[in-house]
């Protein structure tokens, strides 16, 4: 179950990464906010994470993913 949570995580993140570009290239929003979405976001994947997992390698690789993502 746990390696369900890592891709929820990981396509939680891209989806994100997605939507703040296109919101950042339409106009919609500038770069100040949708930076500030991001670490708001990110820093609610974070939070969950211990609620999510029980071990810790699956949060590293998590992490680890994202940083590649980045």
């Amino acid at each position: 179950m746990e390696i369900i949570y890592c891709i929820i995580l990981i396509l939680l993140f891209i989806l994100m990464v997605l939507s703040l570009e296109y919101l950042q290239v339409k106009g919609i929003a500038n770069g100040e906010i949708t930076r500030k979405l991001g670490h708001l976001v990110l820093g609610i994947i974070l939070i969950i994470m211990p609620i999510l997992f029980e071990q810790i390698y699956y949060a590293c690789i998590v992490c680890v993913i994202i940083s590649l993502i980045i």
